[in-house]
């Protein structure tokens, strides 16, 4: 039996014989009602269990929470990266939009005054 303890150092309950470390291949079959109650209850705090041929670890089991969280910080880390790169680059423009649009025959004016409506 294994005791399962929050980021926060809370107690959330144990679960049947779910080995610590590198689970094998076929260990994670066997748990996996067992991660999945694990998953349900403990939202982004359930362990990140990994798993693998002869205990290398080749795959992560995660909560679904947890995943989608992580998504959006890798989401975010990309931007970051973007925005740091086209601001040490030639393409930052800088001046008026006025400025910007002079010589385009795009009248700036009407653009701002159009109302963009969504669906």
């Amino acid at each position: 039996m294994y005791t399962f303890v929050t980021t926060k150092g809370e107690i959330m309950g144990s679960a049947k014989s779910i080995p610590t470390g590198v689970l094998t291949t076929r260990e994670a079959r066997a748990h996996v009602s067992h991660l999945l109650e694990e998953s349900r209850r403990l939202g982004a705090d359930a362990p990140v269990r990994f798993f693998g041929a002869q205990r290398r670890a080749e795959a992560a089991v995660m909560s679904a929470e947890l995943a989608a969280s992580l998504l959006d910080l890798m989401d975010e880390v990309v931007i970051a990266q973007q925005v740091r790169e086209r601001l040490k680059s030639d393409a930052v423009v800088s001046g008026t939009v006025e400025e910007f649009f002079e010589g385009t025959g795009v009248e700036v004016a009407a653009a701002r005054s159009r109302r963009i409506r969504h669906p």
